[in-house]
């Protein structure tokens, strides 16, 4: 087999099917949810804003979407295919995105949230 015939989607599935991630918790779009976490963590740190106020925006971001996709579906007449519990680690695997690319544009982003909850605890 060539190594270009194994990059396929029936293999990638191959893949997910092997190592289980396939399943309530964990789909394909799991990792979709990550990477748009960390692409708002890149754009949040960019712009300027602070940790915890961007964690906070990233996670209405996030609930709002998982609150619309499954309005949607029903808007175009489809049936919604993910459990709650996809549902909830979407929302987490986002956050895990944000904290990381927020992070690589930020190296003290860490020292940054707790100044943030120190700040916040103080008022």
């Amino acid at each position: 087999m060539s190594s270009s015939a194994w990059v396929t989607t029936k293999n990638y599935r191959n893949v997910f099917d092997k190592l289980r991630i396939r399943g309530a918790y964990i789909d394909y779009w799991t990792f979709v949810h990550f990477g748009t976490g960390a692409c708002i963590g890149f754009l949040f740190a960019r712009m300027g804003l602070s940790f915890l106020g961007g964690v906070i925006l990233a996670v209405i971001a996030f609930v709002f979407w998982e609150i619309v996709e499954p309005l949607l579906h029903r808007m175009i007449g489809r049936r919604f295919p993910e459990q709650v519990s996809n549902q909830i680690v979407d929302v987490l695997s986002g956050i895990v995105g944000y904290i990381i690319g927020f992070t690589l544009m930020s190296p003290n982003a860490l020292l940054t949230l707790l100044l943030d909850v120190l700040d916040f605890l103080a008022k």
